[in-house]
């Protein structure tokens, strides 16, 4: 039998349905803490510099990680992959800078660079789940000139190592999004 919906109860559940698609689209986004990441509008590359040192995985500190054996079936040892997870970063904020920030081509850092985004896992589990921190440095000064952070997962299916690959391809393309809506906010046009 067909039973009529008022109108009424239909704009309550498609408020709740955009609130609840509002929601998630916010837990996977970066927000900024402090400072602003406006002075990387003028540049033409990035530097990005890795520092696991602060994180946490399932609870345990890196070594702890690290001396408990294989990072799981895809990787034997943590050097390789942490270089997957830097080239998943980079292949997501790079993909993403395109639309957003052009011209702007983010690598690793080298001495020479005069700002650096140094990228910090905080939290990575097996579920996928992660913490990142990100810092803009000035390299000439040492000053961080803002401080900004992101929650995110890296989907549903697959061992840590993929997970986590997806969780840090999709921080990178969130982190170019971020950096957009910071050169727009600062009227710097890219």
């Amino acid at each position: 039998m067909f039973v009529p919906i008022k109108s009424d109860d239909m704009k309550k559940r498609l408020v709740l349905i955009l609130a609840g698609i509002s929601a998630a689209l916010t837990l996977s986004a970066v927000d900024i803490r402090t400072g602003s990441f406006a002075p990387l509008a003028d540049r033409s590359s990035v530097g990005i510099v890795f520092d696991f040192s602060r994180v946490l995985i399932d609870g345990m500190s890196l070594e702890e990680f690290r001396q408990s054996g294989r990072v799981d079936e895809d990787f034997e040892k943590w050097i390789d992959f942490e270089n997957f997870i830097k080239r998943r970063f980079l292949a997501g904020v790079n993909d993403r800078s395109w639309k957003v920030a052009k011209d702007i081509i983010f690598r690793m850092a080298t001495v020479d660079d005069e700002y650096v985004v140094i990228v910090s896992p905080l939290m990575m589990n097996i579920d996928g789940n992660y913490r990142i921190e990100f810092a803009l440095k000035n390299n000439v000064t040492g000053e961080v000139l803002g401080l900004a952070d992101e929650r995110g997962d890296g989907g549903t299916f697959g061992c840590f190592s993929n997970l986590q690959g997806d969780g840090f391809e999709e921080a990178g393309e969130h982190f170019a999004k971020f950096l957009g809506k910071q050169f727009r906010a600062a009227g710097k046009k890219r």
